[in-house]
């Protein structure tokens, strides 16, 4: 657990043995973001073609095998192709912002040979203790002997080796805590969230980023841990995603109040107007009663900090 890091020192994750019976090492940061940025273009374009083919009839009638097919493939392509427009477009430019000098918090090299020590380190070595941790978050690559590694900490992701990885604070999903473990070599150690589905309902699994550093970026990584540090202190309780993403709750909200109010208007002036049927009813009572729910979870959210 980590307390406040103060203006000349950073806090060290707890040592010890770490009691994680099993260790899971996977990389979830996005690798040549451009370059998935394009080919989900590509496979965007491909849905949306063989969708034209399955409903404007050049591959026969609706119900037939090859139209079936293609409808089935592009819906397919168009989801998986879909989410990565949007995800590897978010990480492309981020990383670019990054590259560029922009918002950039403290940035250093490794050399090969403490890359190589850091590609040994394993989360037991850690010995770090946090509730459903498990594993590390990114698996280091071998390197030349005269190659060095760059790492760039940003304001709210971080780029290793050219991989980017988000850093927006949150509870239960985003960046939890920073700290310092005392491995070899020393390594920034931070701790982030991740919503996973189980039996139907969302649950938190923790993974741990290492950032390996060589004697000469102390000063560097020390930056960076207390920046970090501070923005997931920063975060508490119930608005936690929404406060890690400001931008994106907005126009979430937005995207469902203004279609809620829209209904209910639309059902009241129908019913005023006599309209007949249950239409003007459906729309007013999901309306209203959406408008409501939305307005109180948003007040929730809005007021969920501990002052």
């Amino acid at each position: 657990m980590l307390g406040s890091c103060s203006s000349d020192k950073v806090d060290v994750l707890a040592g010890g043995r770490c009691n994680i019976v099993w260790t899971l090492e996977r990389e979830t940061g996005m690798r040549h973001a451009r370059r998935k940025f394009m080919l989900a273009i590509v496979g965007l374009c491909l849905a949306i073609l063989l969708l034209w083919a399955t409903f404007s009839g050049a591959l026969g009638s609706d119900d037939g095998m090859p139209a079936m097919a293609a409808g089935v493939a592009g819906l397919l392509i168009f989801g998986v192709a879909g989410y990565f427009v949007v995800a590897a477009g978010i990480a492309a430019r981020a990383a670019a912002r990054l590259e560029a000098g922009t918002d950039v918090i403290a940035r250093w090299r490794v050399p090969s040979p403490t890359w190589q020590r850091f590609r040994d380190i394993r989360l037991e070595e850690t010995g770090v203790r946090v509730p459903k941790l498990k594993g590390l978050l990114f698996a280091p690559r071998a390197v030349a002997g005269n190659e060095t590694v760059e790492i760039v900490c940003g304001a709210r992701g971080a780029l290793i080796d050219g991989c980017y990885f988000s850093l927006a604070p949150g509870r239960g999903a985003g960046m939890e805590q920073a700290g310092l473990v005392l491995t070899d070599p020393p390594c920034v150690a931070i701790i982030v969230g991740m919503l996973a589905g189980a039996h139907g309902s969302p649950r938190t699994t923790r993974w741990l980023l290492l950032l390996p550093i060589p004697p000469e970026a102390r000063n560097e990584a020390n930056r960076a841990i207390r920046h970090y540090a501070s923005a997931a202190d920063s975060v508490r309780d119930i608005g936690d995603l929404a406060h890690a993403y400001p931008r994106r709750a907005r126009i979430l909200f937005w995207a469902l109040l203004i279609p809620a109010v829209v209904a209910a208007i639309t059902g009241v002036a129908l019913e005023a107007n006599d309209y007949p049927g249950a239409l003007p009813a459906w729309l007013g009572i999901t309306g209203i009663m959406s408008t409501l729910g939305i307005l109180l979870i948003a007040a929730a959210v809005r007021f969920s900090r501990r002052r």
